[in-house]
C-alpha cells in the first residue's frame, strides 16, 4: 500500500513540475496588445469626463485577461482571446475603445463604445477634436449588447497611406483608422468614411 502511494505522488509531482515548466517557458501573448490601439485606460482624464457622451450614456468597460501560450502561437491570439466587454465599472478595466489621429491634425481623437442606461444597447462613437472641445460622431445603429461584442481598434497610419477594402480596392488615407467589427473607418472631408475590410 504504501508503495502504491508512493509511486501515486512521484506521478504526482511530475506532473506538477512538467505544468510548472510549460508554464514558465510560455510567452504573455497580451503585449501585442497595445493600450490605445486597444483599450483606454480609465486615468485618460478626456475619456473619464470630457468627452460629450450625454447624460443617457455610460462607457462601456473592457476586461484584460492574461493570455499565455508558446510563442509560436501567440500570433493566433485575438483581440476577443484577451478582452471582454463588460458593462460595470471595475478599477482594473479599461475603457471600451481606443485613441488616434484621425484627421492627422496632430491631435488625440477618441473613439468609445457607449452603453444607453434606459436599454443597455451600445453603439460606438468616434470623437474628433476641434477648438471648442470634441465633436462626437455614432458609428453604426445602437445593437443589443450580446449582440455586440466586437472590439474597437485604432490603426496607425499606413506609411503608404493606402487601405485596401475586402474587394481589393484601395483608399488614401491621411490619418489613424478606426476598425470595428467587419468595418474600417477613416476621415474623408469633415466626416467619417466606412468600408468593408474583412467578411
Amino acid at each position: 500500500m504504501r508503495r502504491e502511494w508512493r509511486v501515486r505522488e512521484v506521478v504526482f509531482t511530475c506532473i506538477v513540475l512538467l505544468g510548472s515548466n510549460n508554464y514558465l517557458h510560455a510567452e504573455d501573448c497580451t503585449k501585442q496588445f497595445t493600450i490605445g490601439e486597444y483599450g483606454i485606460p480609465q486615468s485618460d482624464s478626456v475619456a473619464a469626463s470630457d468627452l460629450p457622451n450625454g447624460k443617457q450614456y455610460k462607457p462601456v468597460y473592457m476586461e484584460k485577461r492574461e493570455v499565455r501560450e508558446k510563442p509560436e502561437d501567440c500570433p493566433y491570439v485575438y483581440p476577443s482571446d484577451v478582452f471582454h466587454l463588460q458593462l460595470n465599472k471595475h478599477d482594473k478595466f479599461l475603457f471600451a475603445g481606443c485613441y488616434g489621429d484621425l484627421n492627422n491634425d496632430g491631435k488625440r481623437d477618441y473613439a468609445l463604445l457607449l452603453r444607453n442606461i434606459a436599454d443597455d444597447t451600445i453603439q460606438l462613437r468616434v470623437f474628433i477634436r476641434t477648438p471648442d472641445g470634441y465633436r462626437g460622431i455614432p458609428i453604426r445603429n445602437p445593437a443589443a449588447f450580446e449582440q455586440e461584442q466586437h472590439i474597437p481598434r485604432c490603426i496607425r497610419k499606413p506609411l503608404d497611406g493606402i487601405v485596401i477594402g475586402v474587394e481589393q480596392e484601395t483608399y488614401n488615407v491621411t490619418g489613424d483608422l478606426v476598425q470595428y467589427g467587419w468595418y474600417t473607418y477613416f476621415w474623408e472631408g469633415n466626416g467619417l468614411k466606412e468600408i468593408l475590410t474583412s467578411d
